[in-house]
């Protein structure tokens, strides 16, 4: 329902999706993704099949062309992947023992976790192995914004990186971004960083990073365009309740 993939047709209710081995009933969904201008489906065998925007390789087919119908993302076939994320013009792709992670698509401040302060100029135009992911890290899901990128390993543990609508950027002003990697500063993160401090209220925090402190674990986080969300699990007192 909606606009989708930048086309011309408005489809105010839902309809049933057509096309393809989901269409005719031949495979059975277990994720469904909408990107700003893209869609995803995880099958329940683990297969990926993005369509609609082309135009940013944010499809992962190697060729920028829209795509009008769920077409299958051969380059992931051969990994049984359990959280796909979409986001304006990069994507991001994990397997289900979360020992790989994948990105493509158009870098963005760092977005593609690239990982030495630079924009990688080519595209990804295929899914290609995040390499400055610590490889002792289990990835369990991975969420994308407009211009960042979030992860959750198996522990629980938070990673970040990409634009933090650094206050001195020509766009943070405009389009309102700032603080979304939840690093505490607003400097952007070229490859995955740990999220280490959480605040219950102005005075009172819990930073991973001091010994006696109770550890706190994310469950699921979310990116969206400058701001992120994320469920914590976290044993609280009375004090961060005041």
């Amino acid at each position: 329902l909606g606009r989708a993939g930048g086309g011309l047709n408005i489809v105010p209710s839902p309809r049933r999706l057509r096309g393809g081995p989901l269409g005719t009933g031949a495979a059975r969904a277990s994720q469904i993704v909408a990107g700003a201008f893209t869609s995803g489906l995880v099958g329940a065998c683990g297969r990926v099949w993005t369509w609609g925007h082309g135009g940013t390789w944010a499809l992962g087919h190697g060729e920028q062309l829209h795509e009008f119908a769920p077409r299958q993302l051969l380059a992931l076939s051969d990994y049984k992947i359990t959280s796909l994320a979409l986001g304006q013009s990069h994507a991001m792709a994990a397997p289900h023992d979360g020992r790989k992670v994948f990105v493509w698509g158009t870098d963005s401040f760092g977005t593609l976790g690239y990982g030495d302060g630079n924009w990688q100029q080519l595209p990804f135009a295929v899914p290609q192995e995040l390499k400055t992911l610590a490889p002792e890290i289990r990835t369990k899901s991975v969420s994308v914004g407009w211009q960042h990128s979030a992860l959750v390993d198996q522990g629980g543990a938070l990673y970040t990186w990409g634009w933090s609508g650094a206050a001195n950027s020509d766009r943070s002003w405009l389009d309102g971004g700032g603080g979304q990697l939840g690093q505490g500063d607003d400097r952007d993160r070229w490859e995955p960083t740990p999220v280490s401090r959480l605040h219950t209220s102005e005075q009172r925090f819990y930073d991973l990073r001091m010994s006696y402190v109770k550890p706190w674990r994310v469950v699921q986080v979310s990116a969206g365009r400058t701001h992120t969300a994320a469920v914590i699990d976290v044993e609280l007192d009375m004090r961060d309740l005041a």
